[in-house]
């Protein structure tokens, strides 16, 4: 796999946007799962924010990974958290359902300490 990007940008909430659009950027014209991957880039981002030291005057990278028949798009806080990333099963209300969703469109996510990472198996070009 090569790694097409990276992006690192402040915690703070304008930036999940400034995500989704690094994201689609990244993506060759057409890719049928570019919104997809947007949904999730927003979901991790927000939440890397939202519940780690990124969004205390930090920073939140997102970096895009390409290979042959993969995208990998992975979301790196600045740690601090009380816990790792987990989704909450039953939630109600505004929020609280971000992980799930990411469960529910990815082919496969996980969490990998401060890396929160999601695939989708696909035929894709990296873009030139």
């Amino acid at each position: 796999m090569d790694k097409v990007g990276e992006l690192t940008l402040p915690g703070v909430t304008r930036s999940v946007r400034m995500a989704r659009r690094f994201v689609r950027d990244m993506m060759p014209e057409g890719y049928g799962r570019c919104d997809d991957l947007q949904l999730c880039v927003s979901e991790t981002v927000s939440n890397a924010i939202l519940h780690t030291d990124s969004g205390q005057d930090g920073w939140v990278t997102v970096r895009m990974v390409l290979g042959a028949a993969l995208v990998r798009v992975e979301v790196v806080d600045d740690g601090g958290g009380e816990k790792e990333a987990h989704v909450c099963r039953g939630a109600d209300g505004e929020h609280g359902r971000g992980l799930l969703l990411v469960e529910e469109t990815a082919d496969r996510w996980g969490v990998d300490g401060r890396n929160v990472w999601c695939e989708f198996d696909d035929s894709v070009r990296p873009v030139t």
